[in-house]
């Protein structure tokens, strides 16, 4: 165990080695207590860390990719499991790389087959796709849908669905994030396994001192707003791109942090967007995005912030019609009546909510609605 005796004037813990844990004094944030935090990997962290190494020691060697980013929903996971101890899940791993150029499509679809054909992760729909942002650095006509990248979503049977980005350079990655909670990201060098990172970086000195020296990428304290639970959207021009895929991540955000209902002022924003939106490029992606809330616990509360704000007439008009103006009580009981008239069903649970739902549409409804909810099913829950 290393346990710390004293901490230096730098704020550096001095520590005496003693088998594989890790037991030190640590303060997340300027403000935050000091506590006792005991480090030791768990199983989860060492496999999730050698399924990583196995991407950077290909994308390295092969493609001269230096640092991989762990972004977004993923690194707070990861953040909260060495710091809270809570469980390693995660339904999709957000890694970044960045090329340094003005990388080719080519090249995204090569590292995507070796990815393949090394066993790493698999295709199930292949599809690479241009990742699309605002850019306010650019003059006013070309500020939206700047192309920033390339995105793709790999499988593999025993951990989360791989969505893999290559960035063109770093001021295209500092696009990325709606929210201040979405822009956290914690950066690995090619030679650094995520259980090392963690049992040295994390552990060995506080999480501010982290953001501050760019261990962790974290410039609106995110991390310090996600444990406070006080998620705030900082890019509202990024949600002038598809306002309805763009508002199921913001509510799922809010829902995660506790909130039943939006924000009065993010509602009135969110549903001004909406209502003048067109329908989204890949209605395949909406009805992936959709079944994540469904297979959430706080499913009720997110499926009326979607009503509020009109997201649902994207999936379909008639499930809008019978949802909105009820609240996540009244949601959660008519979805409690719906599974309950489901007996003997093997339906995966969000398609079990879904059917639950399209319980008093139109017969062509429910059939399209469970056609789309299935046919999007294996690629989101692989």
């Amino acid at each position: 165990m290393l346990d710390v005796q004293t901490f230096s004037e730098a704020g550096a813990p001095k520590v005496l080695p003693r088998g594989n844990a890790v037991t030190l004094k640590t303060t997340l944030f300027p403000t935050a207590k000091t506590e006792l935090l005991t480090f030791r990997p768990t199983k989860e962290l060492t496999d999730l860390s050698a399924w990583i190494e196995r991407i950077q020691r290909l994308a390295h060697q092969e493609f001269g990719y230096g640092s991989l980013w762990i972004a977004g929903g993923s690194s707070r996971t990861i953040l909260d499991h060495v710091y809270f101890k809570k469980p390693l899940k995660m339904r999709d791993l957000d890694i970044f790389f960045v090329a340094g150029k003005r990388e080719e499509e080519a090249t995204a679809w090569k590292l995507a087959d070796r990815i393949q054909e090394t066993g790493i992760a698999r295709f199930e729909r292949r599809v690479i796709r241009s990742k699309s942002r605002v850019n306010p650095n650019l003059p006013t006509h070309d500020q939206l849908g700047y192309k920033a990248g390339f995105g793709m979503h790999l499988l593999h049977d025993t951990q989360p669905i791989l969505s893999l980005s290559i960035f063109h350079e770093m001021k295209d990655l500092e696009l990325n994030g709606i929210m201040n909670v979405d822009k956290i990201m914690i950066r690995l060098n090619a030679r650094t396994p995520l259980t090392t990172f963690c049992g040295t970086e994390l552990v060995g000195t506080p999480y501010w001192q982290l953001a501050k020296k760019n261990v962790i990428d974290d410039r609106f304290n995110g991390y310090q707003a996600w444990v406070e639970k006080k998620p705030e959207v900082l890019n509202w021009l990024s949600l002038f791109v598809e306002p309805p895929m763009k508002s199921i991540r913001v509510l799922r955000t809010f829902a995660k942090c506790g909130h039943s209902t939006l924000p009065p002022e993010v509602k009135g924003k969110m549903k001004a967007l909406v209502l003048n939106s067109s329908a989204p490029r890949d209605p395949f992606e909406m009805m992936r995005s959709f079944l994540k809330i469904l297979s959430d616990k706080l499913v009720a509360p997110q499926l009326a912030m979607l009503a509020s704000i009109g997201t649902l007439n994207f999936i379909c008009p008639e499930l809008q019609d019978s949802l909105e103006g009820l609240d996540a009580q009244e949601i959660a009981e008519q979805i409690q009546e719906g599974k309950s008239m489901q007996i003997g069903t093997e339906l995966a649970e969000p398609l079990k909510v879904l059917k639950a739902l399209a319980n008093g549409l139109s017969a062509r409804a429910k059939n399209q609605l469970m056609a789309r909810g299935l046919e999007a099913y294996p690629t989101t829950f692989a």
